[in-house]
């Protein structure tokens, strides 16, 4: 029974490692974001900017990696939560996004990449278009 959750668990994280990968091919290859939350709302999630952070460590361009997104490391921390179903690291892991995003919104929102507007995501076209049509 444990042995099935973790081979689940070990799929999951094969998956999101995947993904990641495709991520990372997209970005360099586009230079588009590929942030659901940030094509929608037009403003970064906290975890935006994680992908360039990480093709920037690969680079070992640690500075850049950490203007990006300064919680890159904590990716490494994450597989390890999930595996181990630590639920207060993952609690903590939340609270810790959710508190550094709020500090670079502050701080670098609207006009510090990574932390820019998008006026050509969903709602703040939907917005325009209301304002102009009123």
């Amino acid at each position: 029974m444990i042995y099935d959750k973790n081979i689940e668990k070990l799929k999951s994280l094969v998956i999101l490692l995947v993904i990641g990968f495709l991520s990372y091919i997209y970005v360099i290859n586009t230079g588009k974001s590929i942030c659901i939350f940030y094509n929608i709302f037009g403003i970064p999630c906290p975890a935006c900017g994680m992908t360039r952070a990480m093709i920037n460590l690969f680079k070992f361009n640690i500075r850049e990696a950490f203007r990006y997104n300064p919680l890159f490391i904590v990716l490494f921390i994450i597989p390890l939560a999930f595996i181990n179903n630590k639920k207060k690291l993952n609690i903590s892991i939340i609270i810790i996004f959710i508190a550094v995003w709020i500090v670079r919104m502050c701080l670098m929102f609207p006009d510090i990449n990574p932390m820019i507007f998008n006026e050509n995501a969903v709602i703040p076209i939907i917005i325009k278009f209301l304002k102009n049509s009123f």
